[in-house]
């Protein structure tokens, strides 16, 4: 299943690192950077850069937020630069989200700014301002 080869993979032969999580219970003050995939389910107060990240249920970011990959099912507070964005239904967003890519769940929440960034490189700046919104997605048409 596992060899000593696969495990140092990670490190420098081009294949992903193990995920980081922040469980339940943990409340970190300071600023997180992270090579891998990153998973918050505790709180975090300061800002956060990793590749792939997910503000789970119970997770609380209070800080800027910067990744490839953005899932959120808890609350950030803060501006958000990322990628691809998505917001599950239980999101609570309280700041602006500066994306490539967004997608909203019926139910979430958000509060701020929305703005496409420009397709170049990391360094990339608003290309336009798509909306401003305060806003809460519900479910139409079923009675949801």
């Amino acid at each position: 299943m596992f060899t000593k080869d696969s495990r140092k993979a990670g490190a420098g032969g081009g294949s992903a690192l193990a995920p980081s999580i922040v469980g339940t219970g943990l409340r970190i003050v300071g600023d997180l950077r992270c090579e891998a995939d990153l998973q918050i389910d505790g709180v975090v107060e300061g800002d956060v850069i990793s590749d792939a990240l997910t503000v789970g249920e119970n997770g609380i970011v209070q800080g800027k937020v910067s990744a490839q990959r953005l899932y959120v099912a808890g609350t950030v507070v803060g501006e958000i630069r990322a990628s691809e964005v998505l917001l599950a239904k239980t999101a609570r967003v309280t700041g602006d989200i500066l994306h490539h890519s967004l997608a909203i769940d019926p139910g979430a929440r958000l509060d701020g700014h929305c703005r496409r960034l420009e397709e170049a490189g990391a360094g990339a700046t608003p290309e336009r301002d798509v909306s401003t919104v305060s806003l809460v997605v519900q479910k139409g048409g079923d009675g949801a």
